[in-house]
């Protein structure tokens, strides 16, 4: 994996979609996937559009990975990525804070984001660059909901944030304001990995450690899916399991809102709740608690 570090840039995602668009003029061979990583974003983001507060002291990269695949199989990326990240999370925090019960606090929020004791630590943005199958002209999408059968994913932009360093006078990504105007604003509280382990962050080996694993991830992903294994393994530390909760769905065409108990994840990674109607199987939308719905 070919690595660039950026003092300061504008978006590591950004960055990994324009070099995977650089791919499409390579006549031959599977591109290298490239690392890019910056001490500080400028226009760092989040789903829907929300701002990402970057600065000085966390740990902040992209992955440009090639993915030659349809899809839908992109679906499931960003849950695979978040569990990738939770497990270097877990062995740096029980590493560093030499107490295995603070990591076994970190957890996973469906889709995309990591917390420890509820508040956010760390989140996931996957975008996509994908292509017509019989044509040679390429398209550009920041969603991983597109089913359309005509259509081969070129490569994924993976951006990850985590939260590495308290900062004395900056915002860390406590709050979230959705870009989209039907949705309200959403507050999380925020934690720091120094605060965690009572420690300084040491950003570069533990940016190195995540992207070592995510790569290990997405390759065994690739090569056999969502296995009963890695669904359990999630599963056992999926946040808010059995705890009331609603999903959204920010869809164009859909805006609807889904109450119940949250169950667990289903096969295909999609998340199950148990409503008064029955069993429903999502696979989309801004997860939160129920009172934090209110």
């Amino acid at each position: 994996m070919r690595v660039e570090h950026h003092d300061q840039i504008d978006s590591t995602n950004d960055r990994a979609m324009a070099i995977i668009r650089s791919w499409r003029d390579e006549a031959n061979g599977q591109p290298e996937p490239v690392l890019i990583s910056a001490d500080v974003q400028t226009a760092g983001r989040g789903r829907m559009g929300r701002v990402w507060q970057s600065p000085r002291g966390g740990a902040w990269f992209s992955i440009a990975w090639p993915w030659n695949d349809r899809p839908e199989k992109t679906q499931a990326i960003p849950l695979i990525v978040g569990w990738a990240v939770h497990q270097v999370l877990a062995e740096y925090v029980g590493d560093v804070a030499k107490q295995p019960e603070i990591a076994e606090e970190l957890r996973l929020k469906w889709p995309n984001d990591l917390l420890w004791q509820d508040r956010k630590l760390a989140g996931v943005l996957c975008e996509s660059e994908f292509h017509h199958a019989t044509q040679n002209n390429t398209c550009n999408t920041h969603s991983t909901h597109i089913n359309h059968a005509e259509h081969i994913t070129r490569g994924l932009a993976i951006g990850v944030g985590i939260n590495g360093n308290q900062i004395a006078g900056t915002d860390t990504n406590a709050s979230s304001h959705s870009a989209d105007s039907r949705s309200e604003p959403f507050a999380m509280p925020a934690v720091c990995l120094s605060e965690v382990t009572s420690s300084p962050c040491e950003v570069t080996p533990l940016i190195a450690s995540c992207a070592k694993r995510i790569a290990s991830a997405l390759q065994a992903y690739h090569a056999d899916g969502l296995t009963p294994i890695r669904i359990a393994q999630m599963n056992r530390i999926l946040a808010w399991r059995g705890q009331s909760v609603t999903i959204r769905s920010h869809r164009r065409t859909d805006d609807s809102l889904v109450a119940g108990r949250l169950e667990a994840l289903a096969a295909d990674g999609r998340l199950l709740i148990q409503t008064d109607a029955g069993v429903i199987a999502m696979d989309h939308g801004e997860l939160r608690r129920a009172q934090e719905s209110s």
